[in-house]
């Protein structure tokens, strides 16, 4: 749990200060775990009642968000 919300905070640029250790993962696997988290939490959240996720401006989108949104897509039949 400790690796998701150090992930989660790095994902969303929040100073841990020490707080969560340190992740020791290549930018590569740092990114795949967080699409990992991500799309678990999000699944926890649709299995307590119905979610709706809305994306603006995607035509902005960049990669690694475009991969996040993919695998959730992919996910959407569980």
């Amino acid at each position: 749990m400790a690796d998701a919300q150090a992930l989660l905070a790095a994902l969303l640029s929040v100073p841990s200060e020490g707080r969560y250790p340190r992740l020791d993962l290549s930018p590569l696997r740092q990114k795949e775990r967080t699409i990992e988290v991500v799309s678990q939490t999000l699944g926890r959240l649709a299995a307590m009642a119905p979610l709706l996720a809305v994306f603006e401006d995607v035509h902005w989108i960049d990669p690694s968000t475009l991969e996040l949104v993919t695998h959730l897509v992919a996910r959407i039949p569980e």
